[in-house]
């Protein structure tokens, strides 16, 4: 008879693989990274936030084994966000692989309690997560997102962006707010 109902807000469920360029060390990711991981280029200078909101699924790392058949290969993941005292227990995650028969390997999930584990659609600068892991190590999250719809204002992203192509989608490293080496694979970034 008439048309249904129908969800207007797109939700998107999404992984993106990363690739550190520097040996980690408590590396810290913050709300503010995560918002600006996908963004629309506005100026060859500016880029706009194309995520309203997000929530985290799931973290899985691969610790890049160090060459050396002696050597340890050492990652850990940490839940990091706190605020006024709410949110659950850190979860802290850790491998460590020795030799060069297989790579260290974390798969991480935001305890049910965390902060993370819920919708967040605050693009604030706290601290979400602590990484720690050798260079060349791959990273893959998971996470649901929440498109913007042109209901409120775009956001620009943080730091500094050059030599962008207007109108391109890009991706940014995970921690862009941060050192900026937890770079994207097969994707274009600024």
């Amino acid at each position: 008879m008439y048309p249904p109902s129908f969800q207007a807000s797109k939700r998107v469920d999404f992984v993106q693989r990363f690739r550190t360029s520097a040996a980690l060390s408590a590396e810290v990711v913050s709300i503010q990274s995560i918002f600006d991981v996908l963004c629309v280029a506005a100026t060859t200078t500016s880029a706009y936030q194309l995520v309203d909101a997000f929530k985290l699924l799931r973290i899985d790392i691969w610790g890049n084994p160090s060459g050396a058949a002696t050597a340890t290969s050492f990652i850990s993941i940490e839940d990091t966000l706190h605020i006024a005292g709410l949110g659950g227990p850190t979860r802290r995650v850790s491998d460590e692989s020795m030799g060069t028969a297989r790579p260290s390997h974390v798969s991480w999930r935001p305890h049910r309690d965390s902060l993370l584990s819920k919708w967040i659609s605050d693009s604030t600068t706290d601290d979400a997560l602590q990484i720690t892991c050798p260079q060349g190590s791959v990273i893959d999250v998971h996470m649901s997102l929440t498109l913007q719809d042109g209901s409120s204002a775009p956001v620009a992203v943080g730091h500094a962006v050059a030599g962008a192509t207007v109108g391109q989608m890009y991706v940014r490293a995970f921690n862009s707010n941060g050192s900026n080496n937890i770079v994207p694979e097969s994707f274009p970034t600024i």
